[in-house]
């Protein structure tokens, strides 16, 4: 009977994670190539792992040939692109998939977490849900482009739910380990953000009075050398091998760029606006979730059962600090990243709370189920069409062919393995994610090159996508003209009208 029992738990555990997995094909998987790389990190991530393909050098990310000198991070990322592209190809689904992979891992570790602590699979299954259709998750530099930010996200959310696990369970040390092993690898994806929570458990762990326990545990001393050995090494390796490397990485990834005080760049846009992120997930990035957050922190700060108090309580500090401390500094858009999979389980066990309150509501029994369904159609419905525009009708919008026209049009090449000769790109913009088809091309035997489209040979034969380059072109040169893409021509040009 006991056995049937268990049989019985892992079949359900396997239907579970099944419409997981359904959820994240559609949300994560699908038409996940459908968009040519995006510009600035997507491309040069997508360049650097390009790089290490071929010149086999798995310390140091490349660009352009050499050491890059504006993207200090450490290679995690870039070596599972590298693997990617061994397996798939080089493309965008290549440079993609692991930020789609570590994205379902996190919707799958949530679950877990429901299964497993709480002993709720069906609320674990709605935070999945939750992630997988929160609009800043699946938008640009997170879970469905070829950045850092959703390997980030997975590795920070083990580190918060094994912090806890260490803290409840009387210190195991298999919960101490995988939070070492969460925090080395989050930080060799990363950097110093990876380390971004440690002030939200300590913050708690001083709360919940168990903060000398720790401080006194042997054990802690030991993972915490672990840890100064392997990222310590890692950059030790860096400089010996890039003289001025630490100097770059202080500049551009510690305190004089959260205080936009860097020698070598400005970040200073929305630097003033400490209520950035509370706005942007409020106004776009976490609807419709936003709107019923309110009434599920509430729930929950009134329940009655101390283990979902205790986790609600946690989470939520551990969620304010790392709030308060992106929005003090400087900013971009995909900082709130690690926050999604932390406001999905709160959102969770609170609709979960909800429906328990229902269920014992003084009524019959057609009156509770109409009430949860009337709850649970909108709940599903809602979300999947407000992020379908992400997932199911992935669309190039009219306007970023500007930027993107030219890859449309390299993209079609390589993929029927034509060859271009003398091809001129007048692009005057950061070009990383132009440079990714460009390579390949070259690579197969092309000869393309980026040009300055104010100084041009004549003749010669270049494209241009961008407005202000095709202007000029065409008042300065006599030419002919083939559109190849939108907002995007080739033209051969014959002479200068300056020189006449």
């Amino acid at each position: 009977m006991l056995q049937k029992s268990v049989q019985q738990q892992h079949l359900k555990t396997i239907l579970f994670v099944f419409a997981i997995s359904f959820m994240a094909y559609f949300q994560l998987f699908y038409k996940l190539d459908e968009l040519t790389l995006r510009k600035w990190d997507e491309g040069k991530n997508a360049v650097s792992a390009y790089e290490m393909l071929h010149n086999n050098n798995f310390l140091v990310r490349y660009y352009e040939g050499k050491p890059d000198d504006w993207g200090f991070k450490p290679p995690l990322l870039t070596w599972h692109q590298v693997l990617s592209m061994k397996v798939f190809g080089v493309n965008e689904f290549a440079v993609r998939f692991p930020s789609a992979l570590y994205a379902y891992f996190t919707a799958l570790l949530i679950f877990f977490f429901f299964k497993d602590e709480l002993k709720f699979p069906y609320a674990g299954l709605l935070a999945s849900f939750v992630l997988l259709t929160s609009v800043g998750y699946l938008e640009r530099h997170i879970a469905r482009t070829g950045d850092h930010d959703s390997m980030l996200t997975f590795f920070l959310t083990l580190q918060a739910l094994s912090f806890y696990k260490y803290l409840r369970y009387n210190r195991q040390t298999k919960y101490l380990l995988l939070f070492t092993f969460s925090l080395i690898l989050a930080s060799l994806t990363k950097g110093i953000a990876g380390l971004f929570l440690i002030p939200g458990f300590i913050l708690y762990a001083a709360f919940d009075k168990k903060f000398l326990q720790i401080i006194s545990d042997h054990r802690v001393y030991l993972c915490l050398l672990l840890f100064v050995f392997v990222i310590g090494g890692y950059y030790g390796l860096r400089e010996a091998d890039s003289p001025g490397y630490l100097k770059s990485v202080w500049e551009n990834e510690l305190l004089p760029r959260y205080i936009d005080q860097s020698e070598a760049e400005s970040y200073a846009k929305h630097h003033k606006d400490y209520f950035y992120y509370v706005k942007n997930l409020w106004n776009k990035r976490l609807k419709p979730w936003a709107y019923i957050l309110p009434l599920f922190l509430m729930t929950l700060f009134f329940t009655r059962t101390k283990k979902i108090k205790s986790i609600y309580l946690y989470l939520l500090l551990v969620r304010l600090t790392y709030l308060v401390i992106i929005s003090a500094g400087t900013k971009n858009l995909w900082y709130d990243a690690p926050l999604y999979p932390i406001i999905a389980i709160i959102i969770a066990a609170g609709t979960w709370q909800l429906f328990t309150f229902i269920d014992r509501l003084p009524v019959n029994q057609l009156t509770r189920f109409s009430t949860t369904l009337a709850i649970l159609i909108p709940i599903i419905y809602f979300p999947i069409n407000n992020s379908k525009k992400l997932t199911f009708d992935v669309k190039e919008k009219p306007w970023q062919y500007d930027e993107q026209g030219i890859n449309y049009f390299l993209r079609s090449k390589i993929e029927n393995s034509e060859k271009i000769n003398d091809l001129g790109i007048a692009y005057s913009g950061y070009h990383s994610h132009i440079r990714f088809y460009m390579n390949q091309l070259n690579d197969m035997g092309s000869h393309i090159y980026f040009t300055n489209y104010k100084k041009l040979k004549t003749p010669s034969i270049i494209i241009a996508s961008e407005k202000e380059n095709i202007e000029y072109i065409e008042q300065h040169y006599l030419f002919t003209k083939e559109v190849v893409a939108p907002n995007t021509a080739i033209y051969k040009i014959e002479h200068s009208l300056d020189d006449q």
